[in-house]
């Protein structure tokens, strides 16, 4: 056992860290296109209303929380609404609630039930419905002021995690933010305050954190793992083999995409990517959005700015660029994208002034071409071949010896 886990600690060692420089060259002309398979909408009553948070359950069935973009947190009128789709874009049921009422800004799913956070009043809420909007429970959190709940994730184990913002002095201003632990009848497990910004994402029975300028992984009963340096502009999404982390910061001309392994947070892989024309100028991001495919891989939908189309690429563990659709027909105001299972990809955004898109793409048909696409690809350190046969020859004898050895020894 032992000396398995060394060979596995050196083959680490010797796992070099990949950096990788993506450009892509804009050309309408020839760039792979992709074509939706579905589409349905909602219009919204007196005042427009975006999407915040969006899930999918495995049978396809799409939830989205969707908020006017200046009400939730004052006494302005407005609306939100909790919309329920089928997997063929077409709306199912919404509940819509006005004025003060309750306004959700996340949104999940177990597969059998649907969670929603938010703020009701002057109090963080967490809801449990089932997937006809039933409601199960209703539960609140109150620090002595007026708190909001923004991320809701769900861990293995039934633990619902939720990242929130206490706002001590006046609305759309906190002064803290806070990660709080529920179990699965939403009783209060545990809290963390003073976090600075709390941004989460859950696979498994972890929880991966950002705050104080740190990401951190955690388990469910509240035990820190470790923690890494992480900015604040930077995003991230956790899965089994790696956590992606995207640059946000906008009005930069490249977009920076990170892999971090999970065992330690230490980066593995890390790619500049960048957007050119014809003639080598180059394009500046709007603030993109992304998902984890079913193979592991990431997805990012990006808006570029003064380029009315939508670029979508696909990012493996290695940074590289598996392929780059263009999505030139439909444009939304924060977009929200959404992987399912069926390798289905899920769209939604404000279409215009007073509805709410729903569009799904089918990405299993993938006739895709990157001709227009320059890759460089720089490896900081070969893998040294002969070191690690030499090392696998040597362990081996010496765990021969050793049985060799131990075994005289008991027949003596």
């Amino acid at each position: 056992m032992i000396i398995s886990l060394l060979v596995l600690i050196i083959l680490a060692a010797l796992n070099p860290q990949i950096d990788a420089d993506i450009r892509i060259h804009l050309s309408l002309q020839d760039e792979p296109t992709i074509e939706p398979i579905a589409m349905g909408n909602i219009t919204v009553p007196e005042f427009f209303e975006e999407p915040v948070d969006m899930c999918i359950t495995a049978n396809g069935t799409i939830f989205t929380v969707n908020k006017h973009p200046n009400y939730g947190l004052s006494s302005e009128d407005g609306s939100n609404s909790l919309v329920a789709w089928n997997c063929n874009g077409s709306v199912q049921w919404a509940q819509r609630f006005s004025n003060s009422d309750r306004v959700y800004f996340g949104v999940n799913t177990d597969d059998f039930h649907v969670y929603v956070t938010g703020i009701q009043k002057d109090d963080l809420f967490l809801g449990k419905y089932d997937l006809n909007g039933n409601c199960i429970w209703n539960r609140s959190w109150d620090s002595g002021y007026q708190e909001c709940g923004f991320v809701i994730a769900l861990a293995d184990d039934g633990s619902i995690m939720v990242s929130g913002g206490i706002f001590e002095l006046q609305p759309h201003c906190f002064n803290d933010s806070v990660l709080l632990c529920f179990d699965s009848q939403g009783n209060l497990v545990w809290e963390k305050r003073s976090l600075n910004s709390c941004d989460i994402s859950c696979h498994s029975n972890f929880i991966y954190a950002r705050f104080n300028g740190t990401l951190q992984k955690i388990r469910t009963d509240g035990t820190i793992l470790w923690s890494t340096d992480i900015d604040d502009g930077q995003v991230f999404i956790a899965n089994d083999d790696i956590i992606y982390v995207v640059d946000c910061i906008m009005w930069r001309s490249y977009l920076m995409v990170m892999g971090l392994s999970p065992i330690n947070g230490e980066e593995i892989s890390s790619s500049n990517i960048t957007f050119t024309n014809s003639s080598q100028e180059f394009y500046k991001f709007s603030i993109p959005t992304y998902t984890i495919a079913q193979d592991g891989t990431l997805l990012l939908l990006i808006s570029l700015i003064y380029a009315k189309y939508n670029y979508l690429l696909k990012i493996d563990e290695y940074g590289e660029l598996v392929w780059n659709h263009t999505i030139i027909e439909y444009f939304w105001r924060a977009p929200i994208i959404r992987a399912t299972e069926e390798s289905r990809l899920i769209i939604s955004g404000l279409e215009n002034i007073d509805t709410i898109g729903v569009v799904v793409f089918d990405l299993s048909i993938n006739s895709i071409s990157t001709s227009n696409t320059s890759i460089g690809t720089i490896y900081g350190a070969p893998i040294n071949i002969p070191l690690i046969g030499m090392t696998i020859v040597g362990v081996t004898l010496f765990n021969v010896g050793l049985i060799i050895f131990l075994k005289r020894k008991y027949e003596a």
